[in-house]
């Protein structure tokens, strides 16, 4: 049976935002990064791995049934994993209104346990924006992202959640949507 790599997430779709996002991206070009596509730079939910047809139609009818409104969410802070001293995931956080992302997460979260995927820890609502491949100029790395902490990147207005299916290539992956479902 064929398999399909998958994942759920929010888009961000407003293209102001994603222009502050790319722009601070270009500020941190002297650090060996290797940078989130602008198409493909997201909220992920749940990273399902490779799943099945039947389980992709569970995920879906979980999809539809999920209650909640469009919100707004604040972008306004950077962050790192695992911490600023060794930095390996660069990300943009949601200040603002995370807690209505963390609340529609929780809506899902346990039925994807109840669909056999392991139990997550707490969500915190991030989107990669790159990932550190070496300690390249990593002092001043750290200054940047201190200094851009607390920025501002805008508001973001959330009107649906996706499911998508992700292929890798050598230029990086390719998401394509399978199911989104608007609030």
């Amino acid at each position: 049976m064929e398999k399909i790599r998958s994942f759920m997430c929010i888009e961000i779709k407003d293209q102001s935002i994603l222009d502050k996002i790319i722009n601070f991206q270009n500020d941190l070009k002297f650090a060996n990064i290797k940078f989130v596509e602008r198409e493909n730079i997201h909220f992920t939910f749940k990273f399902f791995g490779d799943i099945t047809k039947p389980i992709i139609d569970k995920i879906i009818s979980l999809m539809e049934n999920v209650e909640g409104e469009p919100f707004k969410v604040s972008l306004e802070k950077v962050g790192v994993f695992p911490k600023l001293q060794f930095p390996r995931v660069i990300w943009v956080g949601a200040s603002e209104g995370a807690e209505k992302m963390i609340q529609l997460y929780n809506q899902l979260n346990p039925n994807f346990v109840k669909l056999g995927f392991k139990k997550e820890r707490p969500y915190s609502p991030h989107a990669t924006i790159g990932r550190v491949r070496s300690g390249k100029n990593k002092a001043q790395l750290i200054k940047k992202i201190t200094e851009f902490k607390d920025f501002k990147f805008g508001i973001m207005d959330i009107k649906s959640f996706q499911l998508k299916k992700s292929v890798l290539t050598r230029k990086g992956p390719i998401y394509t949507i399978i199911k989104e479902t608007f609030l």
